[in-house]
């Protein structure tokens, strides 16, 4: 997908103000500190309306103020909408930190409001961002459960809005196909609503986004066109930018450079209101292309100069505008050194292209996944059906640890035992060496010269400071012995194993109380 369509993506905004009126006159009202407070917030409420998509600056200053004046009245439904409006116009801005950073803040002050609808609202908005900072799989998700929400309630006009959002989701990730279905779902659902042309404005230019990117270049011009005329002058710049850039794109594409020129002039002005450092770049890369034929060697002076001072700026599908520009612009010229510097760039932008189109693809399987298993929850015979087994599967695993658990415990009693039984025949040992009825292991010495002749061998001395050792803590661990005797862990494991071999100990799950008591018997002797 282009990288116009990634940058104008032409949301449905949901806010949750309403109202109208002249700009100016609201502007007096609200900013009268005179006046009650009811009438400034209202006149405030209007005023954002109009002015979030045409004057954001304006529109935030008013927005502080209108958050003062809900603090003060404790209106924290009203302060909650604020921020979310906030985030809104940040977003638009390309400020998705800020956006979601508002976004959180209004969930936090709505948590005492029991409004299913406004919760619906952030998620839905939330999902805006998402998709902005190309996050498919994560704005799905928010857009999925706002059209839960808004069907819930019974909240026609969002839910179509979240209709049109799911649809610009699938444009995205190009699964044109589930794009234009769920755009029409929208579509009619306004048509039903008998909603304002704005609202349909938006569809129709979703859908002129689906006709460009299969390059349907004269539908989808038509398409933008329709939307451009529907619009009111000042109505949303947003739109309206969005509408301006393709039509350029358009024209690019049949090559009609004159007219392209134009809408990419328009495109490029309102992108400066807006104020958003990415479309400014896109709109000047669309202005550059649609001045090729005029002024091909200015075009690609500025190119150079883009790529030279702004090369992270640059999206990879902006990249691919500029270097196929400069690669056919010095093949005409015969400067082929330039060409096939530019044509390694290209191939470079190209792959990162292609490696988009492999994660695209991850996604689009990771949807249909989500819905597929969405699907089987609520098909009601197959949730039963797994509920029983479930029950069943729950219940004899419950039973199989029950008794794992049962044997368990048992075993290591017996173990247990067997261990104690074992150290106190050690003890014993020691004991009828002395006469003494307890003798400290510390205290016992080890006959080196009888256990080396009950064994028929000698042992070495590393092997002897181990049986030593051992021989004071039967139960010792590998570890504490290598730090006692300065060894390796390795090495003492390998000073065992000869031991055990010298000793004929075999199969024994307490192979070193067993050594020990062997070596005190031979020492007994």
């Amino acid at each position: 997908m282009s990288n116009a369509a990634r940058l104008f993506v032409f949301f449905l905004t949901i806010m949750p103000f309403i109202g109208a009126a002249q700009i100016d006159s609201l502007r007096d009202v609200w900013a009268n500190k005179g006046l009650n407070d009811t009438t400034r917030l209202k006149a405030l409420e209007e005023y954002q309306v109009l002015t979030q998509r045409v004057y954001p600056d304006s529109a935030l200053t008013a927005l502080d103020v209108y958050l003062d004046l809900t603090k003060q009245n404790g209106l924290v439904r009203k302060e909650a909408g604020a921020y979310v409006n906030k985030a809104n116009i940040f977003r638009d801005k390309g400020n998705f930190d800020n956006a979601l950073r508002l976004y959180n803040k209004a969930i936090e002050t709505a948590k005492g409001i029991d409004d299913m609808v406004f919760t619906g609202i952030i998620t839905a908005n939330k999902g805006n961002v998402y998709l902005e900072e190309l996050m498919y799989f994560e704005a799905f998700q928010a857009f999925t459960a706002a059209l839960k929400i808004f069907e819930s309630e019974n909240h026609h006009e969002f839910a179509a809005a979240m209709h049109n959002s799911i649809g610009n989701v699938y444009l995205q990730i190009e699964n044109y196909e589930l794009a234009e279905s769920y755009l029409k779902t929208a579509q009619n659902l306004y048509r039903q609503l008998k909603q304002k042309i704005h609202n349909q404005a938006i569809i129709i230019m979703n859908l002129a986004l689906i006709d460009f990117e299969t390059e349907d270049y004269i539908s989808s011009d038509s398409l933008f066109s329709q939307a451009l005329d529907s619009l009111e002058l000042k109505e949303d710049i947003i739109l309206r930018a969005g509408c301006y850039a393709y039509l350029a794109r358009t024209r690019l594409a049949l090559q009609n450079y004159q007219q392209a020129s134009f809408f990419a002039e328009e495109n490029l002005s309102l992108c400066e209101e807006i104020g958003n450092s990415s479309l400014l770049l896109e709109a000047r890369v669309i202005q550059l292309l649609s001045l090729a034929k005029k002024s091909p060697s200015v075009v690609a002076n500025e190119f150079v100069s883009m790529v030279k001072n702004q090369p992270d700026e640059l999206s990879n599908d902006l990249k691919e505008d500029v270097f196929e520009y400069l690669m056919t612009h010095y093949k005409s010229n015969g400067q082929w050194e330039e060409a096939l510097l530019i044509n390694e760039k290209l191939g470079e932008a190209q792959k990162e292209t292609q490696q988009k189109k492999n994660d695209l693809a991850l996604i689009r399987g990771t949807i249909k996944y989500e819905i597929d298993l969405e699907n089987e929850k609520s098909n009601s015979k197959l949730v039963l059906k797994n509920l029983r087994a479930s029950f069943l599967a729950y219940s004899l695993l419950g039973v199989a640890v029950f008794i794992f658990i049962i044997v368990f415990l048992y075993q290591k009693h017996i173990n247990i035992e067997k261990r104690t039984s074992l150290l106190n025949e050690i003890d014993r040992l020691r004991a009828a060496k002395s006469g003494a009825q307890l003798v400290n292991p510390a205290d016992y010495k080890l006959s080196r010269a009888k256990i080396e002749k009950a064994i028929e061998r000698r042992l070495n001395d590393t092997d002897w400071k181990v049986l030593q050792t051992i021989q004071s803590d039967p139960v010792i661990s590998n570890a504490k012995i290598a730090e006692s005797v300065f060894l390796s862990v390795d090495g003492i494991g390998s000073s065992l194993r000869r031991m055990y071999d010298y000793f004929g100990i075999q199969n024994s799950k307490y192979k070193k109380i067993s050594l020990v008591m062997k070596s005190i018997e031979y020492s007994n002797r």
